[in-house]
This record gives C-alpha cells, sequence and structure tokens, in this order.
C-alpha cells in the first residue's frame, strides 16, 4: 500500500510540469478505464443485466404509404381553357365594353387577330342534330384582354339558308357561346397601341355543320 501511495505521489510531482499535450493520453486513458469500471459493475448487478437482454435493438424501418386522389382528366378541354371560361363567366357582366379598342380604326397599322377554335361542332346542339340542317353561321363580338385572353362574348347575328336554325335559335346562340369561351384562344400578339398592349374587340363567324 505504501509502495501505491509513493508512486501517486511521484506522478502527482511530476505532472505538475507536463505540458498539455502530455496530459491528452492520460487523460484518454483514465476515461477510457472509468468506462470500463462502469460497464463492469452494471454486468456485475443482477437487475441491470437482466433489464440489458431485455433491450433489443432494431435498426428496422417501417414505411407508411401515402394514397393521392387522381383526379379525371378532362374529356374535351383542355384544362387551361377550363379556367380561362370560369372566370370569363364571372366576370363577364362586369366588363366595360366602351374600354375596349377598335383595331378596325387604327389606321397607323394593320392588325388581324389570329383565332384559333378547336372542332366547333363539338358544341353542336343535340336538340338539332338530328335535324339534317345546312350550316348555321352566328356572328360574334369579343372582347379581348390586352393578356389575350377572353372577356366576353356578344352575339351579333345567327343566319342559315332559309332560316333553317330558328326553331333552334337560342341552342345555337348558347353554343356558339360555348364554342368562344372554352374552344377559342387567340394564337398571335394582342393588339397594341404606341407599343401598349390594349385591351380590344374582335368580331368572327363561328360555323356548324353536320353535313
Amino acid at each position: 500500500m505504501q509502495r501505491i501511495l509513493a508512486a501517486i505521489q511521484r506522478l502527482r510531482e511530476r505532472s505538475q510540469s507536463w505540458t498539455l499535450l502530455e496530459w491528452m493520453p492520460v487523460s484518454a486513458v483514465l476515461q477510457l478505464l472509468t468506462i470500463l469500471i462502469i460497464q463492469f459493475l452494471i454486468w456485475l448487478w443482477p437487475a441491470s443485466r437482466d433489464e440489458a437482454k431485455s433491450i433489443q435493438l432494431t435498426t428496422d424501418m417501417s414505411f407508411v404509404e401515402f394514397e393521392t386522389e387522381t383526379l379525371p382528366q378532362a374529356r374535351s378541354r383542355d384544362l387551361s381553357d377550363e379556367v380561362i371560361a370560369v372566370d370569363t363567366l364571372r366576370d363577364e357582366n362586369q366588363i366595360n365594353w366602351n374600354n375596349a379598342v377598335d383595331p378596325s380604326f387604327d389606321f397607323s397599322q394593320r392588325y388581324t387577330a389570329v383565332l384559333a377554335i378547336n372542332n366547333a361542332n363539338q358544341e353542336y346542339p343535340g336538340s338539332a342534330t338530328g335535324a339534317n340542317l345546312p350550316t348555321v353561321a352566328v356572328d360574334v363580338r369579343l372582347y379581348i384582354r390586352a393578356d389575350g385572353t377572353i372577356g366576353a362574348v356578344k352575339i351579333l347575328n345567327v343566319r342559315s339558308p332559309g332560316s333553317a336554325h330558328q326553331p333552334f335559335l337560342a341552342e345555337f346562340k348558347e353554343a356558339a357561346r360555348r364554342v368562344i369561351l372554352y374552344r377559342t384562344r387567340l394564337k398571335n400578339q394582342p393588339y397594341r397601341e404606341g407599343g401598349v398592349p390594349k385591351d380590344f374587340v374582335w368580331e368572327t363567324t363561328i360555323k356548324f355543320n353536320l353535313r
């Protein structure tokens, strides 16, 4: 026992002059010895050993799979056209047609609105499909916004040879509106005045013919 105490005393006296680099390995050894002693004591204690056996570590991971509801695809309309149409129907009555410019009165340039109409006969009135009508033409005036979207539509005239469409006049007016709102878009740039896009009006004709 005296030898151990003497060794500790010598180590204490010697360690007073140690630098940080000399203390680092001694500190690591002391930490390792402390951990080993604690683990040994835990192993000797019966209750702790039983609890240690009951603890099971697992690295398995479980995943929860989420199902997202899929929306049905549009059958006959482009989704972007559908959105434009809904916006148009909501705002059409609030549009002031006097705010739109008529490009036909601008003699400094020749502007022509190029409209793409996607299969107008898809909106042919169902009540008239069996009537074997000749071509029915519906003249319309469009309110086209400065961003190129169609804001509103006015029905100017409905005509056909012999006025054969008269029994279905209301149906063809509504069909023409649907063609403009759902199946028509401006292909070229909107009308510009002094380089600035403007709301403008444009007239065109929608034709229905099942023959």
